[in-house]
């Protein structure tokens, strides 16, 4: 006869016996052992899409699970389609569906006149399926977000997605019909999308009503305007004086259909420069040929107040006569060394009250010089700026024409 401590002592072999009989059976079902992967059904994210033909990104429908290979079909062919070239009979290449314009590279779009729904419906291997719904929403925004910047007049030329740091651009959007007729009035918000963004807008009512949107530091980073008789919209643009060379990215977004383009344009840095590029001055009252003496006083009999009529008076002991124009410049690492080539033409100085003569400095960039014309000699000087490093711009120019 066994004591109950014995009896107690078959418990665990009993328990260890039954687990690996439990095992064992649950192995041999199925014949080719148990899979380590759970079947689960198919989904696509999102279920339901917004989709503008027109829109430059993509909406992207993800599939989950299922089984490969996956075909789609559309509810509308005319409206969504598939290219044939990478989608043959809609089979699907990978787990992802994309949806663009009309010469999209997989899944078609083509523009409507109003909102209109299509089904697609994504099946896999096994016959399941799955149904979404995207609505194709009037595309507006026909053409291409167009950034145009400014010539620096230095090194920094501007031009088609490019704006020089410490200069102006312009952005523009047309808005049309899907017939391509210009939709005139419509407002237009264009948006800084760039977190600590080297550039701003700048409200110009000569191209338009603009309503500005500022943030904390008061910099306007959306303008609201209206489309021209032509369906355009404009908005002035300016980067940052001395801003690095960097990538920056606008949206314009019309406010009735809610399209939004995006663009992404380069803000070109250290390009020196000065504004304006160049100044002419005209100097006198056209009633015959100016003659100095060696005072720099007028000797036309009759003619004693002339040189003050076109502010060329005598020449003061500082050197200082005639009109002035002032300079901003930037860019390139400052201080700079502002030269004249001809000061008897134009000279220079860091104020426009303080001393002239044929060579000044500039201490920031974005600050002024000044250049006056000296009255004693017409003719043109060229202005040599040079910043620290010895980086040059000697196209600014200064023309001092004399007729009285």
């Amino acid at each position: 006869m066994f004591n109950i401590t014995q009896r107690l002592s078959w418990f665990p072999s009993l328990a260890t016996a039954a687990i690996l009989g439990l095992m064992t059976l649950l192995s041999g079902c199925g014949g080719g052992g148990a899979s380590s992967e759970l079947d689960l059904p198919m989904t696509v994210v999102p279920a339901s899409a917004v989709v503008y033909a027109y829109a430059d990104t993509p909406t992207v429908l993800t599939i989950r699970d299922g089984k490969k290979p996956f075909n789609v079909y559309s509810s509308n062919p005319a409206i969504i389609t598939f290219n044939p070239a990478t989608m043959p009979q809609g089979l699907v290449p990978d787990e992802f569906i994309t949806l663009e314009g009309p010469t999209g590279a997989y899944g078609r779009v083509n523009n409507v006149d109003v909102d209109t729904l299509v089904t697609l419906t994504i099946r896999d291997a096994e016959g399941t399926q799955f149904n979404v719904v995207v609505t194709v929403k009037p595309s507006s925004l026909n053409t291409t977000l167009t950034i145009t910047g400014a010539d620096s007049g230095g090194t920094c030329t501007g031009g088609e997605n490019q704006i020089c740091s410490g200069t102006q651009g312009t952005a523009s959007v047309r808005a049309t019909t899907i017939t391509g007729a210009p939709v005139i009035g419509r407002q237009i918000t264009f948006r800084v999308t760039d977190q600590g963004a080297a550039w701003q807008f700048v409200c110009n009512v000569t191209l338009g009503d603009c309503t500005p949107t500022t943030d904390a530091s008061g910099r306007v980073i959306a303008l609201t305007t209206t489309t021209d008789r032509n369906g355009d919209a404009f908005a002035v643009m300016r980067a940052d004086v001395n801003a690095p060379t960097q990538f920056a990215t606008i949206s314009a977004t019309d406010l009735v259909s809610g399209h939004q383009l995006r663009k992404q344009f380069v803000i070109s840095g250290a390009a020196l420069a000065a504004l304006p590029a160049s100044a002419t001055w005209n100097i006198g009252t056209g009633n015959g040929d100016l003659v100095f003496d060696a005072n720099g006083v007028d000797n036309i009999a009759g003619n004693a107040d002339d040189e003050t009529s076109g502010g060329c008076d005598p020449v003061p002991a500082n050197g200082n006569t005639g009109a002035t124009t002032g300079f901003y410049v930037y860019g390139g690492t400052p201080p700079y060394t502002i030269t004249s080539t001809t000061p008897s033409v134009g000279s220079l100085s860091a104020t426009s009250t303080g001393t002239y003569g044929a060579t000044t400095t500039v201490a920031t960039s974005g600050s002024q010089f000044f250049a006056r014309a000296m009255c004693t000699a017409e003719g043109t000087t060229n202005i040599v700026i040079t910043d620290s490093v010895g980086a040059i711009l000697s196209t600014v120019t200064f023309v001092v024409d004399i007729k009285f």
